[in-house]
């Protein structure tokens, strides 16, 4: 059992915080892509949630004291916890996580370009169980994002397939001057009994709200994309549609055959329904073989919305650097 004194820190600036939490928890996305026969669409419908309510909960971090090593509740500490982790619940059908947001409270990076992992976790009756996915992100990545008060998004380089309740969080190791902590809601907030795991420097985890841990009932700020699939008959507009590699580093190739419309407009938005991109295509040999590049975008997942005479398709793309 631990015995600690921490100290709890209220952000500042917790309106503009959650004002980026709204802008990410938009409306549900849709995408799409066509099989090679041309026979049917299958429609990602994807939404995004957070355990921690903007109406109810105060952003806030905890630091542990120096009588207990220090560090943080959330992230790097005195204990040498070696993972931090997000309970979501979950009992719809077969779903992927192609992308999550992360909301840090403490982004430092050391001398040397290092990276820990975003990771999601199965739930293994009521506890973090086998490992489903990990990506890496560095710390620097975190500490640009810390210190311009923005979330750190995550793109999969695959969707991470689940098939019931998950966990989503950070696994570190301990280096010179790398350090990271994310933002929790405080103890008490909603929701009630907490959602936040952490794994000891034995590799136990324990539930942040365990006697034996901290007795806190926190959740972390960490959005997660979750995508449903649903099958309907093709329309005709695009005929067999290609956009490859998926995920890419932002320049991929776009192909289509045996399209039904002579010109179309593409458009790519962002998780936030924002138009980050716009071209007309034109059909009128019935088919299309170009490149594209969004070098320039960030790391993420976007929608390709492809709109010709009334209609659009859309398509999920993964930008991965």
């Amino acid at each position: 059992m631990r015995k600690v004194t921490f100290t709890l820190f209220t952000l500042l600036g917790v309106s503009a915080l959650f004002a980026q939490k709204a802008s990410i928890e938009g409306p549900m996305l849709q995408s799409a892509s066509f099989n090679p026969l041309n026979l049917e669409k299958v429609t990602m419908v994807c939404d995004t949630v957070s355990n921690i309510e903007g109406s109810n909960d105060t952003l806030t971090y905890y630091s542990v004291g120096a009588a207990n090593g220090g560090g943080y509740v959330s992230g790097h500490n005195g204990y040498g916890d070696l993972a931090k982790a997000e309970f979501f619940s979950y009992t719809g059908g077969p779903a992927t996580i192609p992308a999550v947001a992360i909301l840090f409270a403490v982004g430092k990076a050391g001398t040397t370009p290092n990276t820990f992992n975003v990771k999601v976790w199965a739930d293994s009756a009521g506890t973090v169980g086998t490992e489903l996915a990990s990506t890496s992100l560095t710390y620097a990545q975190v500490k640009e994002d810390v210190d311009s008060s923005r979330t750190t998004m995550v793109a999969f380089p695959t969707p991470v397939a689940v098939t019931g309740s998950f966990y989503v969080g950070i696994e570190f190791t301990y280096a010179a001057g790398d350090t990271v902590a994310m933002v929790t809601n405080k103890s008490g907030n909603t929701p009630s009994p907490g959602t936040a795991w952490e794994k000891w420097s034995d590799g136990s985890w324990y539930a942040y709200s365990s006697s034996s841990s901290w007795g806190l009932e926190l959740s972390h700020f960490i959005i997660r994309l979750l995508c449903t699939e649903s099958v309907s008959i093709n329309d005709g507009l695009l005929g067999q549609f290609n956009l490859f590699p998926n995920p890419n580093t932002g320049t991929f190739s776009l192909e289509v055959r045996n399209a039904e419309s002579k010109n179309a407009v593409m458009t790519v938005t962002n998780v936030q329904g924002r138009v980050v991109y716009t071209e007309n295509l034109d059909f009128t040999s019935g088919s299309l073989s170009k490149n594209v590049d969004l070098g320039a975008l960030a790391n993420g997942l976007y929608i390709v919305n492809i709109a010709s005479e009334g209609k659009v398709s859309n398509h999920k793309l993964v930008i991965q650097n």
